[in-house]
């Protein structure tokens, strides 16, 4: 890909006006990702009905770049982190099992991230 995006750069037909359509395209085509992480805690009276939705579900996860499970055991609660361009498959997931589980959804940052953000504030 890198080749032909040279050759087309170095083409002299690529003037400013295929330069800016060019740009168009591919900023419309870069995906920004997010990282969330949701925190659980089952209902009271639910773990059980939850559980049993667990096992024969597996709890499928909407479409996203990435996403991992975790479960604190012995506690009746658990985490999700999520990488995806917007909330919208954290919204849909609690949705899903908001009859057995409580929620809180947070977006999340990198030390790499967060760094020049305080650095910024504190400047």
């Amino acid at each position: 890909m890198f080749f032909g995006v040279a050759l087309l750069l170095l083409s002299p037909k690529f003037d400013n006006f295929h330069f800016f359509e060019f740009y168009a395209i591919l900023s419309r085509s870069l995906r920004f990702f997010m990282t969330f992480l949701m925190h659980w805690t089952f209902k009271t009276g639910y773990h059980e009905i939850a559980a049993k939705k667990f096992l024969s579900t597996g709890a499928p996860f909407p479409t996203c770049k990435s996403w991992k499970r975790f479960h604190g055991p012995g506690s009746v609660e658990g985490w999700i982190l999520v990488e995806a361009d917007s909330a919208n498959a954290c919204y849909e997931h609690a949705a899903e099992w908001a009859e057995c589980l409580d929620w809180e959804v947070t977006p999340v940052l990198t030390d790499d991230q967060a760094g020049p953000l305080i650095a910024k504030a504190y400047s």
